[in-house]
């Protein structure tokens, strides 16, 4: 499910829209897959008293032998060699895992040497964290480092071994970032065509491309942009026609060939049919079979406990259904939602991956579910023997919380790639402060000192907003702005002071083609596990305010997808300006 951005305008707003999120998330974070230690290097220190004379003797056994370099006052460089071998200092040094029991050995020997010694660590090795990437568009793939997918390539990429099947409107297997990940079948062929039951799984749509770029697309081949997990392998089967629409047979067809033929993961990017017991059976079949199904939630902005939407809304082990988050990590304004029947969030709105004959951004849950489904490949790379429900428990349990996905979906939290991989499958998102909230009692909101004027916000001014509650309280802040266009801003995790107080300023600095003025403002202040408070203050605008928001609202019609990314921009400039 997505929607195709073809406005100029738009694109522009999502390409500035994309550059705020690098300037603010990065640099980023990497781990280290293993420590990495200098072969037969270790650094001593000695009681202080001995520290002057600590020596460690040349000679520590009948194969062993020790050169000794001070590197600052009481602390030496030891060199062992083995036999006659060349010394490291002749030659390059040799890089190699951090080997525990060898280090104890090795500490051994140098301890009994000097009884004074009170210190012995390997050499151990830094490397700049860097996502080092030189695919050409990378820099525009704003859901990379938000998922923290760079660090978990320090721990894995992905293995051949791994096959995700993407069973949507095909795959341009010819495509220049694909091809190389393509799986094959013993007669070479990529996968199954079940819309016109041939074995030609080729793509005349872009839908599916799109989705297998963004699990899998090359990493670091000077090109396009770099998949989730650019080291898997793609199986791909098509139901889906050119037009984006397929039949239950061949969504069973489908999953059944993926059990067939050796997949580990299915991304199933579209929905909208019945709750079919066939597919539901199928896909229960699949995870029989060791596989995870990573189906989209859907496109209607709506609750997927009241109206289910399928296959995402199949209650079983194997299924993780996923909403879209935007650029400012909260849900998309059109993805569905529930909080027991999504799990996940994860990057879904201006989504840049590979189509035929190039590139293009994308947006919706379709977008969404690849991202989670190649961290599930990255998962299965490190630890294959892992059951589908143990990978999404990881999944969940990595999961960056955030208080704006709260009652949105079931985990609460917004996928981190690295977090998946170090998680137990047990584990659940935890806040990244623990402590407790304080409940609001008495609580007030209001907005005053609006620019220069009470009764509205023009562009370009500051509004304030004071909060009044418990001490110490901790509030997630929202504000609801209302013009010629209506939209909400979340603006964060607010603590009030001990008096219980809080006084904010941000600006109100749309892009040109939004409202140059409010007329209303909502403040809503929701406390984790308490109620919700709001104010607010109604404003009026003149006839000639009317008159001229009425002429620019004609010159500035926009489609519905356009409103929410010149509003995503708009709060990440008031956000950047709260104070």
């Amino acid at each position: 499910m997505h929607y195709p951005k073809t406005d100029r305008a738009v694109f522009l707003a999502n390409v500035f829209n994309f550059l705020v999120f690098l300037v603010v998330f990065l640099p980023f974070q990497a781990a280290a897959s293993e420590i990495e230690v200098v072969s037969g290097r270790y650094l001593v220190s000695f009681q202080p008293m001995f520290a002057a004379g600590g020596e460690i003797s040349n000679q520590l056994s009948d194969n062993v032998a020790a050169t000794a370099k001070e590197i600052a006052p009481g602390i030496s460089l030891i060199e062992l060699k083995i036999n006659s071998a060349k010394s490291t200092q002749d030659s390059e040094p040799i890089v190699e895992a951090y080997d525990l029991v060898k280090h104890q050995d090795a500490c051994q020997l140098l301890s009994a040497s000097n009884p004074h010694l009170t210190r012995c660590e390997p050499e151990f090795v830094y490397r700049s964290l860097a996502w080092p990437s030189n695919d050409t568009l990378a820099q525009n793939q704003w859901g990379i480092p938000l998922t923290n997918i760079p660090a978990a390539w320090s721990i894995t990429s992905g293995s051949s071994d791994v096959v995700v099947a993407v069973i949507d409107t095909g795959v341009d297997y010819n495509h220049p970032d694909l091809a190389q990940n393509m799986w094959t079948d013993p007669d070479g062929g990529y996968g199954y065509n079940f819309f016109n039951n041939n074995p030609n799984p080729m793509d005349f749509n872009s839908h599916g491309t799109h989705v297998a770029g963004t699990i899998a697309a090359l990493r670091d081949n000077a090109i396009g942009v770099a998949g989730v997990a650019p080291e898997v392998r793609i199986m791909a089967i098509q139901f889906l026609g050119a037009n984006g629409a397929g039949t239950l047979s061949g969504a069973i067809n489908s999953i059944y060939y993926a059990i067939n033929n050796g997949a580990n993961v299915i991304n199933a990017s579209w929905g909208g049919g019945g709750n079919s017991s066939l597919l539901k059976e199928a896909i229960a079949a699949a995870g029989d079979a060791g596989i995870l199904f990573v189906a989209a939630a859907g496109n209607n902005a709506t609750d997927n406990q009241v109206r289910p939407t399928y296959p995402a809304s199949f209650d079983l082990p194997n299924i993780i259904s996923v909403a879209a988050n935007n650029v400012q990590d909260s849900l998309a304004w059109f993805s569905n939602y529930g909080a027991s029947a999504v799990d996940i969030a994860a990057p879904g709105v201006g989504i840049l991956s590979s189509v035929p004959g190039g590139y293009s951004y994308y947006s919706g849950t379709s977008m969404a579910a690849p991202h989670v489904a190649g961290v599930a490949a990255l998962i299965l790379s490190n630890a294959p023997e892992l059951k589908p429900w143990e990978v999404k428990g990881k999944i969940l349990g990595g999961a960056d919380l955030r208080v704006s996905l709260l009652g949105k979906v079931r985990s609460g939290a917004r996928l981190n790639a690295l977090g998946a991989l170090l998680a137990a499958p047990g584990d659940l998102p935890q806040l990244e402060d623990p402590t407790e909230p304080v409940a609001i009692t008495n609580f007030t909101g209001r907005i005053r000192r609006i620019g220069h004027n009470r009764h509205r916000v023009l562009a370009g001014k500051r509004f304030r907003v004071d909060l009044r509650g418990s001490a110490n309280a901790t509030v997630n802040l929202t504000v609801h702005l209302s013009g010629r266009e209506t939209f909400s801003c979340d603006l964060g995790m607010i603590k009030l002071d001990h008096k219980g107080q809080a006084n904010l300023r941000a600006n109100y600095n749309p892009p040109l083609r939004l409202s140059h003025q409010l007329n209303k403002i909502t403040v809503s202040v929701d406390n984790i596990g308490s109620s919700a408070a709001k104010a607010r203050r109604t404003g009026f605008v003149s006839d000639d305010q009317r008159k001229r928001a009425r002429r620019l609202g004609r010159q500035a019609k926009r489609q519905k997808l356009e409103l929410s990314y010149l509003s995503d921009l708009t709060c990440e400039r008031m956000r950047q300006t709260l104070r």
